[in-house]
């Protein structure tokens, strides 16, 4: 079986949430947060 490597982190100069999926093809996906 193989597990889905997902790292998460966040960047607070973009206020986004940076994941990034070793399963799937992109690179990056920026989700973003709501702002504080």
């Amino acid at each position: 079986m193989k597990k889905a490597l997902t790292v998460v982190y966040f960047e607070p100069k973009t206020q986004t949430l940076l994941v990034k999926n070793a399963n799937k093809t992109d690179k990056n996906q920026a989700i973003k947060l709501a702002t504080w």
